[in-house]
């Protein structure tokens, strides 16, 4: 019996007064997970989180975690991916996979998506949806949301423009769907966007009035001591999150490997040796390293897990709000360190290396001095000089 046949005899039987509609519930529940068990080949554990793992050609064991707060959930995701409904949360993937076989769209640019999917969409209810209830409606909700946080015009058109190729990829799959962003244009036109150069970074002041605020902690977590390490390092969030113990060695921090936006470990440069380097280790950072727990092979681990991006945003963005600080993520960290060592003197070969770039035009890139004025006692001179000023 086929999906839609049986959802046709339990509907004449709810009709009919023989089943109620928790009963149907029940039963489509019940054969959604008997369809799953026919095809999954993999053990469903359960932790803090319920988890599993479905084969993934792209990552980099063949397979790809899913993973939910409750089992229900996790059927869900499950039923998704093995049966098709679409959903912005799958059409991802069938993207993804689509723009390496047929397209020539470098990794960098699909590693981007991947980047703004996890940032701004992955943990909203309209990744999860069927993609033919979505409405405008929807969306507006979801920009709505967005446009608190003062994001700037090259973001939210970052995640239009994926929404979009979502909905071409679902339109590539048969299914018969209109992207609601495009009823949307005057409802963008309306919004204020923050001015790019605003946001160089966290500037002098702030980077010590944040470095103050966590040092002041009474009982600092492993996301407050982790914040103080990536002031204390050119490190990416994905180096910081993959440091070892056995990194450390002669008082240098050896970057070699970054944890990717899928969990999994890999090479700074993915497949290349560029990017590695070793950083000195000052007092402060020692500091910091010895608050931590040498009871795993990561030096920044919760719960035996590494620590993740989202959480360490969050956290920044709390300690930030309690001392008055503008939030910047975790990667303007890398502006402002980069601005700092350039301001200081180092030379740009130097700092070049220290981050990591492979290109001398990144880290100009990357170096945004404070937009910041300051008034300067000159003017008041030069306005009044050779004017008559003995009045009587």
């Amino acid at each position: 019996m086929t999906d839609e046949s049986a959802a046709i005899v339990l509907q004449r039987l709810v009709d009919s007064g023989k089943l109620s509609g928790a009963d149907v519930a029940i039963m489509e529940e019940t054969m959604k997970r008997d369809k799953i068990a026919k095809i999954h080949n993999h053990k469903i554990r359960h932790t803090d989180r319920w988890y599993t793992n479905v084969d993934d050609k792209t990552c980099t064991k063949g397979l790809r975690r899913i993973s939910a707060y409750t089992e229900e959930k996790l059927y869900e995701k499950l039923y998704n991916h093995y049966f098709n409904v679409k959903t912005l949360e799958n059409l991802l993937v069938a993207w993804r996979d689509y723009s390496r076989e047929n397209t020539n769209r470098k990794e960098k640019t699909i590693k981007e998506d991947a980047n703004v999917y996890n940032k701004y969409l992955k943990d909203d209810p309209i990744v999860k949806m069927d993609i033919t209830k979505l409405k405008v409606k929807d969306f507006r909700r979801f920009f709505d949301h967005m446009f608190k946080d003062d994001p700037t015009r090259k973001q939210v058109n970052a995640v239009r423009t994926l929404i979009k190729q979502l909905y071409d990829q679902a339109v590539m799959e048969d299914v018969d769907v209109v992207c609601p962003l495009l009823q949307m244009d005057t409802y963008f036109k309306t919004k204020d966007y923050r001015q790019v150069d605003e946001v160089p970074g966290y500037d002098d002041e702030e980077r010590i009035a944040l470095l103050s605020h966590l040092q002041s902690v009474a009982t600092p977590s492993i996301y407050d001591l982790a914040i103080m390490l990536m002031f204390c390092f050119t490190v990416r969030i994905g180096e910081l999150r993959a440091l070892k113990w056995s990194d450390i060695r002669d008082n240098y921090l050896h970057i070699d490997k970054q944890i990717d936006t899928e969990g999994n470990e890999c090479d700074v440069k993915k497949k290349s040796k560029a990017g590695h380097r070793k950083l000195p280790i000052s007092e402060f950072a020692w500091s910091i390293l010895n608050q931590l727990p040498k009871d795993g092979e990561y030096i920044l681990m919760k719960d035996n897990k590494v620590l993740n991006t989202d959480s360490f945003n969050a956290r920044l963005k709390k300690r930030c709000n309690e001392c008055g600080v503008r939030y910047l993520s975790s990667h303007k960290i890398r502006f402002s360190n980069c601005t700092t060592l350039l301001e200081s003197g180092l030379s740009i070969r130097d700092v070049q290396y220290a981050m990591g770039h492979t290109d001398q035009r990144m880290t100009e890139h990357y170096y945004r001095p404070s937009v910041k004025k300051k008034a300067n006692p000159v003017i008041s001179t030069l306005l009044v000089n050779g004017l008559q000023t003995d009045y009587c």
